[in-house]
């Protein structure tokens, strides 16, 4: 049974992804919600940080300005921002025991993070080829999903929003919630090897 705390600290940070989306909803394609995702698993662990994806996501989905994403795209959206989450627990079983400061954890948090975004737009574009061309895999239907000029653009934009996100802020926020929550933290913060 989830703790009281842990039930508010996910509802704070499913208001923080959806509010911040809302905020962010007239730049393309550029969203906080990958890098609070990630960094709520550092923070606060694969479960709490699987609860905010799949809430925000759930949420998200249906009161998009662009519209509802509908319920058959629904399951890639929803396991796409679980990519996140895995994410994060890469990224503290890299550091793990290192001694790496801001800028070392910078480096491997922005290029996690784009990998995860990658994979969650090939995901998702996958499951939109999938849905609207013909409901099996179709080479044909993926390539004008995932390699259309204006997908590329989004595409592009979001990955390299989460590389300076991973890059620049991961790290400090990551580092902000584990001295809020007091969880003990696998690396040695600000201490350069």
């Amino acid at each position: 049974m989830l703790r009281t705390r842990t039930v508010a600290t996910v509802a704070v940070f499913v208001a923080l992804v959806v509010g911040s989306n809302f905020a962010l909803a007239e730049l393309p394609d550029s969203k906080l919600d990958g890098l609070i995702v990630f960094a709520s698993t550092i923070g606060f662990g694969a479960g709490a940080a699987s609860a905010i994806a799949i809430l925000s996501e759930l949420i998200w989905s249906q009161v998009s300005p662009w519209g509802a994403s509908g319920s058959a795209l629904l399951p890639f959206l929803l396991s796409g921002e679980l990519f996140y989450v895995v994410a994060g627990v890469l990224a503290l079983r890299l550091v793990r025991g290192t001694r790496g400061g801001l800028a070392e954890r910078g480096a491997l948090f922005g290029g996690i993070l784009v990998l995860s975004t990658l994979a969650w737009d090939l995901w998702t574009n996958l499951g939109t080829a999938l849905l609207y061309y013909g409901g099996a895999i179709n080479l044909t239907g993926l390539l004008v999903v995932e390699f259309n000029p204006p997908a590329l653009l989004f595409d592009m934009v979001h990955e390299g929003t989460n590389l300076l996100l991973g890059l620049l802020v991961a790290p400090l926020v990551s580092d902000l919630i584990v001295k809020r929550t007091a969880r003990p933290y696998p690396i040695t913060l600000g201490v350069k090897g």
